[in-house]
């Protein structure tokens, strides 16, 4: 395990080349995760990329992501789909990120860590592992709490999990996972510019004397079986999330309980040159939502709901994939999903007898979507291959913009669709064992079209989304990785694009003329080194127990954070140290 005291995603998975992680500061809002800029427009959570952990989808069937039970201290490994991912999980698979909290061996061990930094950050741990025979259980437990940079953003965030590998013979594999998180945090808004230059640490006065915040609760099991079997591999997949969430703002009190489930059963198998599968998937989410008047003191006005509702997503979806070695050295892909995803509102506050008055806001839309992809392989060397591939994606709207229609009637707005997203890359990988090296370069195309925007708000002044005419994403990814000695790594990344919409934005009363603007919060650079060193001498299969490791990232034109170092000009640079 790491001895670094990260607290966020961009410390354990910042240098993947191709992924941006907007760490926002505060337990509210979560961190913002983009992939070739898929994803930028996120408001809270994750949008637009798919994350699984441990094996499990963190991503819900409308394509939002929550990412907070994932404590960064923990992952172990990481791998990232690169571009349009939809032939993975289908809706908001812009890019695909997967986790692991899995340690490679199965020997016991026992630990107990603790970290505190400025403007109270302080976090404990406790973890361990034990095998039982052929099978392995591990789990943890972490309290992580902060004053805030800003005022008014103390927040905690306590979280525990549970890892099992059984063996239940020699061809078949059980993994259960199972993890816990509970939050409670306070929310300062967000900032203008001028705001901000006045005073970084100021929360929005409304935010504050409203008592804004979020109270949540999400718990999460799945299991994983995989054996080898006469007609191939066959991994089967079963899973089940119970999210509660109480969240004051200015406009209102929101709270929901949110159930969500889903299954996944594929074969695969691989005959001579030939390797195929097929997979089926089914999800659903379940969202009992509720929506009052609060008071001064963030508590909602229990005789003045404004909205009670059941929202419910149902997935379902067929895949299959052929791999095809050409000839010695080229290989073919080619991969078919076909989803199809249902939205349904129930309202519960008022039934009227007809559903165009503003009183009934039930409603059902249903869509449908074919993701293909392809790809060329041609290995140069047993350690190197060039590749070129094209991939689709497509993101539904959530159930909330579908129901915030711009004429304040009631149902789903009929006008919104989904966005839809091709993309082509082409590239090299692998490595040079003679010199210890390791690299990976792409560049890549991707045009969205129907990009979903806010385009208004309501007279309720809740948001209103339409679809864009769309926008195009070009740029360049490099990574390398060189090792001079034992014990000595040097690692760099590069990701350099383009992200700009392709058209204007129509607006609830005009046309907002945006085409060819840059898409917001994405840098167009971003360069990261790391240089690691061992501080003892030790044998290369064990760890030594310290680690200084000089990170420097540089971004031009980047996003305004709280760092001071990034907050005044469009060049900065920052550095720290860290061990790991």
């Amino acid at each position: 395990m790491a001895l670094s005291p990260v607290l966020s995603l961009d410390d354990v998975i910042g240098d993947l080349p191709g992924l941006w992680v907007q760490n926002r500061s505060h337990f509210a809002l979560g961190e913002r995760l983009s992939v070739r800029g898929m994803g930028w427009r996120a408001p809270f959570g994750v949008r637009g990329v798919q994350v699984v952990l441990d094996g499990i989808p963190l991503t819900l069937p409308d394509g939002q992501t929550y990412a907070e039970i994932v404590g960064p201290t923990l992952i172990r490994r990481a791998e990232l789909v690169r571009g349009p991912a939809s032939r993975f999980w289908g809706n908001g698979s812009g890019g695909a990120l997967f986790l692991s909290t899995d340690r490679a061996t199965g020997e016991p061990f026992a630990r107990l860590r603790a970290m505190g930094g400025r403007y109270g950050a302080r976090q404990g741990m406790a973890l361990g592992g034990v095998p039982l025979g052929r099978h392995y259980v591990q789990g943890y437990v972490s309290d992580t709490r902060q004053d805030g940079f800003r005022n008014y953003s103390e927040g905690r965030r306590t979280r525990a999990g549970l890892h099992g590998r059984f063996r239940l013979s020699d061809r078949t594999r059980l993994r259960v996972v199972g993890a816990l998180a509970d939050q409670d945090t306070e929310h300062p808004g967000s900032l203008t510019q001028d705001q901000y230059e006045r005073n970084p640490r100021l929360a929005r006065s409304a935010f504050k004397n409203e008592r804004a915040g979020k109270t949540s609760t999400q718990g999460q099991l799945g299991v994983n079986l995989r054996s080898e079997t006469p007609w191939g591999r066959l991994d089967a997949t079963a899973y089940g999330l119970a999210r509660d969430l109480d969240n004051p703002l200015p406009f209102g009190y929101i709270s929901y309980a949110r159930r969500s489930g889903g299954a996944r059963l594929s074969v695969q198998r691989q005959q001579g040159r030939l390797e195929g599968g097929l997979a089926l998937d089914a999800a659903f989410q379940r969202d009992d939502r509720t929506e009052w008047q609060d008071d001064d003191e963030g508590n909602p006005v229990r005789d003045s709901v404004q909205v009670d509702q059941v929202e419910t997503v149902l997935n379902g979806a067929a895949s299959g994939f052929l791999r095809a070695g050409l000839t010695d050295r080229l290989r073919l892909s080619l991969v078919l999903r076909a989803s199809r995803i249902r939205f349904e509102s129930d309202d519960d506050l008022i039934d009227t007898a007809d559903p165009a008055t503003r009183g009934d806001q039930s409603g059902t839309r249903s869509f449908t979507a074919w993701s293909p992809s392809a790809g060329l392989s041609y290995r140069l060397s047993p350690t190197a291959l060039l590749f070129a591939n094209y991939s689709t994606a497509f993101e539904t709207p959530t159930t909330t913009e579908l129901v915030n229609r711009p004429d304040a009637s009631g149902g789903f707005n009929p006008n919104l669709d989904p966005q839809k997203t091709r993309g082509v890359e082409i590239g090299a990988r692998g490595g040079l064992p003679d010199a210890d090296l390791r690299f990976d370069a792409a560049v890549f195309y991707l045009n969205v079209e129907d990009a979903l925007v806010q385009t208004g708000t309501t007279p309720a002044g809740l948001e209103v989304f339409g679809n864009a005419s769309g926008s195009v994403h070009t740029g360049a990814e490099v990574a390398a990785a060189w090792t001079p000695r034992p014990g000595t790594e040097l690692r760099f990344s590069y990701t350099g694009g383009r992200y700009a919409y392709d058209g204007d934005v129509a607006k609830s009363d005009t046309v907002l003329a945006v085409d060819g603007n840059r898409l917001p919060g994405l840098p167009p650079h971003r360069l990261k080194g790391v240089a690691i060193s061992s501080m003892t001498r030790t044998p290369r299969r064990r760890a030594p127990m310290a680690t200084p490791a000089w990170t420097c990232i540089w971004t031009t034109r980047g996003w305004r954070s709280a760092r001071r170092a990034c907050s005044r000009s469009r060049r900065s640079a920052t550095c720290w140290a860290r061990a790991t």
